[in-house]
């Protein structure tokens, strides 16, 4: 089985992220890295949370069979750091690359509370993390995409891979799961919520150490 968080890890060295870094203007590549962190454990949730109903996860499967099928990875530099020229350019990219319309999808109207939430528990600009967040959820859905692909699944192992990714994104542990549940949930009401980037299992931590 593909473990999609192996492939988001793969898919982006400490030379990448110090691109991304310098393109999105945070100033700090560990910073960089941790916001990746929560950015991708969020959107994962968020993606596991709309596939708990059969129509949500028709609706990812279908996304992933026509949109996000992994053809992201073979170029992660181009596709991530020049994503309006590829849209315009490549035939079928806009969908795949909108990653601001892949966060309204999977966020909804929770989208400005959880980057208020991940920017104080980041301790990253907003506007920097949804910067970030644009460029990296397409290749989110495409690790799910190819995963999918790969491994032949249909929306039953399609939902089957979600709760094995989430298991290890929480390392198993309902008060972490609750973690991520609450910045979904924010009201934006202000509350530092605790630091996404350390839960569970680290997929960039260890890029610069």
């Amino acid at each position: 089985m593909t473990n999609i968080l192996d492939l988001l890890a793969g898919s982006l060295d400490g030379n990448t992220i110090s691109k991304l870094d310098q393109q999105v203007g945070i100033g700090d590549k560990n910073k960089t890295a941790a916001a990746l962190e929560g950015i991708s454990k969020v959107i994962l949730a968020g993606i596991n949370r709309n596939a708990q109903t059969s129509e949500g996860l028709q609706s990812l499967n279908n996304a992933l069979e026509k949109d996000h099928r992994g053809d992201i990875f073979n170029d992660v530099l181009g596709n991530l750091l020049n994503q309006d020229a590829r849209r315009s350019q490549v035939q079928g990219y806009d969908r795949t690359l909108n990653g601001a319309g892949i966060l309204r999808h999977v966020l909804g109207g929770n989208e400005n509370s959880v980057f208020d939430s991940l920017s104080k528990s980041t301790n990253v600009d907003k506007g920097k993390l949804l910067s970030l967040a644009i460029k990296f959820a397409p290749f989110i859905l495409g690790a799910l995409g190819k995963a999918k692909r790969e491994n032949g699944l249909d929306s039953n192992g399609l939902g089957s891979l979600l709760g094995s990714v989430m298991n290890s994104v929480t390392s198993n542990s309902s008060s972490q799961s609750n973690i991520l549940n609450s910045i979904l949930d924010q009201d934006g009401d202000g509350n530092i919520v605790d630091d996404v980037a350390g839960i569970g299992k680290k997929i960039f931590g260890g890029l610069f150490k």
